[in-house]
């Protein structure tokens, strides 16, 4: 087990009181010791060499001493990369803190190592294994510096897939040419991986016979050897000769005697790799080092892959939505129409009791016709928000219900940002449910949640809870979240829809919904992240 020296610069809380990190792939042992600033970590590292040094999100003083404890990536932070960079080139640099936007570039440009998100659930693991991984990588290769491969193609990397007008085929060739150009290889080529095939995606170079929808045999590449590991690590094979690889056919057929690759994972499965290679054979020190390059590549590949597919899939519902709506307004409701007519024709010419039980059926299927279109279109995401202030939407809501003699009470005057027609269906659909369930009048009330303040709460995010609650009998806590399934409703003549399209029409706005139980006993929803 391997033990290194890391000195903690300004650290984030994630980190306070701990004196090691330990990898939990391969075992070794950071050792931590914190310094307040820039200039005492120098002074640290001068007397006993450290392997590697992290900064908080927020940097340190400067080389004068200055408390530049500011929440800006681009100049405090930067500031102390730059001067630890500029006093030992070949030390590893990471920065640990919340997520810098735009200031990424700055701070990979100014010589930091690899960056961490704090704000991640397996932050402190990560920052581990990317500590020990910048470590080990450390040393001069070819002339240059790893961290500068490094940053160059991340800065570049960070830059493109954060342009919005690029296609999806437009990231995945612009991300191979910014591996190619930074990491000196001829060739990059993405791959999709089914069925013991490899489908090349995307590919860059001058290779004549690797070209986009080439399909091979997984047994004939390279990429065989790449997806054996379980770690997400790139492998490299330096030479093909060197390694009994003759006879494999990307070498004997597309003469790659150089490889350096990735796997890229989609939903926590292998959906291909993500691949450099050469004609000419590579010192082992040199492709080596790359790997944690070529890993970082193919981690942001697969993000932009996991996009795409999630995007691709998303269309396809919306699609099948479409076809699923057509069908029940079109080809349900006429033939729906003929038989309302004709039952009314019926009734019209002979008394008979058994017309007025199909009338009533005809009008049941046709609530379960428009509740279940409405609950179709009302999942899709609200686009465009406005602020609404919610007393005067309540008050009109309540004007449509037939409340007989219950009694509506809004507690909060509040405004939300939301569309003002889907948000009305909401409560609505709530004032009906009250009011239909209950033997006797209710009573309504719609407010705020009120917040508990200590001295140690957390700054809000801008999200607040309201909520509607009645006094009426309640919903029986093993019921409350099948209430929101469709077709759920204790109602004989009941759709089942009121309470699945009040969660849809909530979720469509970025929000939460949750079923208690009121101060009177009564049905209580708690509407969450509400803006």
């Amino acid at each position: 087990m391997s033990t290194y020296r890391v000195l903690l610069v300004d650290p984030p809380a994630a980190l306070a009181g701990r004196e090691s990190l330990d990898s939990t792939t391969t075992g070794t042992r950071l050792v931590l010791t914190v310094e307040p600033t820039v200039d005492a970590a120098l002074d640290s590292h001068d007397s006993d060499p450290a392997d590697g040094v992290v900064i908080g999100e927020t940097g340190s003083g400067d080389s004068d001493g200055n408390d530049n404890s500011v929440d800006s990536v681009d100049t405090t932070t930067r500031a102390a990369v730059e001067t630890i960079r500029a006093a030992d080139e070949s030390l590893s640099i990471i920065v640990f803190g919340a997520e810098p936007g735009n200031g990424l570039d700055a701070l990979l440009t100014a010589g930091a190592t690899d960056y961490v998100h704090a704000d991640t659930a397996d932050a402190i693991d990560l920052l581990a294994h990317r500590i020990e991984r910048a470590i080990e990588c450390s040393s001069p290769v070819g002339g240059r510096q790893p961290h500068s491969q490094s940053t160059a193609a991340l800065a570049t990397l960070y830059e493109t897939t954060n342009q919005a007008d690029l296609s999806f085929a437009e990231k995945l060739d612009s991300m191979l040419e910014i591996g190619t150009r930074e990491l000196g290889y001829p060739i990059a080529y993405l791959t999709r991986i089914e069925n013991e095939m490899v489908e090349i995606r995307s590919v860059v170079g001058d290779h004549e016979l690797l070209e986009r929808g080439l399909a091979t045999p997984l047994a004939d590449s390279y990429c065989q050897f790449t997806i054996e590991r379980d770690d997400g690590e790139a492998i490299a094979i330096a030479d093909a000769t060197t390694e009994s690889l003759e006879s494999l056919p990307a070498y004997a057929e597309f003469d790659l005697q150089c490889y350096v690759g990735a796997a890229l994972t989609v939903d926590g499965e292998t959906y291909g790799t993500l691949c450099f290679a050469d004609r000419e054979p590579r010192a082992a020190d040199v492709i080596n080092a790359q790997r944690p390059t070529v890993t970082a590549l193919a981690q942001w590949a697969s993000y932009e892959v996991e996009r795409h597919e999630y995007e691709r899939e998303l269309e396809r519902q919306i699609d099948r939505l479409e076809e699923f709506t057509g069908i029940v307004s079109h080809d349900l409701r006429n033939p729906l129409n003929v038989a309302q007519g004709r039952t009314e024709l019926a009734t019209a010419d002979c008394d008979s009791e058994h017309l007025s039980v199909v009338d009533t059926a005809l009008d049941r299927m046709e609530a379960i016709i428009e509740d279940s279109l409405t609950l179709a279109r009302q999942g899709q995401a609200v686009e465009t928000k406005e602020p609404i202030e919610m007393r005067t939407l309540l008050e009109r809501c309540w004007e449509i219900v037939d409340t007989a003699d219950s009694e509506l009470r809004v507690v909060d005057d509040f405004t939300v940002h939301g569309d003002p027609n889907r948000l009305a269906q909401i409560f609505e659909n709530l004032f009906r449910n009250a009011i239909e369930h209950s033997t006797a009048p209710v009573t309504i009330r719609v407010g705020l949640q009120a917040v508990m303040y200590t001295t140690t709460r957390a700054e809000t995010d801008g999200t607040f809870t309201f909520y509607v609650e009645d006094d009426g009998p309640g919903i029986p806590e093993d019921r409350r979240e099948s209430a929101f399934d469709p077709g759920e409703t204790t109602r004989p003549d009941g759709t089942g829809f009121g309470l699945a399209i009040v969660r849809r029409i909530a979720e469509a706005h970025g929000w939460e919904v949750h079923l208690t139980e009121s101060i009177d006993g009564g049905a209580r929803f708690e509407f969450q992240n509400v803006t």
